[in-house]
């Protein structure tokens, strides 16, 4: 698997993960509304660290740099001068494979 392939499969579990959070915030508000409201001044920074883990907390695998947000979009970019090609930390190229550690 390439470094590019790893990131981006990486990007897309955090993504899923972040779906399914609130589509369980969504359905536990239909069911017990008058619970929600009260656990909602809970649930709105925990959706938010959640969200900025999403966003920024995806690394190199080599190096351990973070990327930042967009991660996703500019590694499957067609547009060649956005497209990330090489790691900012390490020079790697991103089609180059993953150690079998990582």
């Amino acid at each position: 698997m390439s470094i590019r392939n790893h990131l981006l499969y990486r990007s897309r579990v955090q993504a899923l993960v972040g779906l399914v959070v609130a589509i369980l915030i969504a359905v536990f508000a239909l069911m017990a509304p008058h619970i929600f409201f009260s656990v909602l001044i809970f649930l709105v920074p925990v959706v938010l660290v959640g969200a900025w883990a999403m966003l920024y907390t995806v690394r190199c695998p080599r190096c351990g740099v973070l990327f930042d947000g967009g991660l996703s979009f500019r590694l499957n970019s067609k547009i060649k001068t956005r497209r990330f090609n090489y790691c900012p930390g390490c020079g790697v190229n991103m089609d180059s494979e993953v150690a079998n550690g990582t």
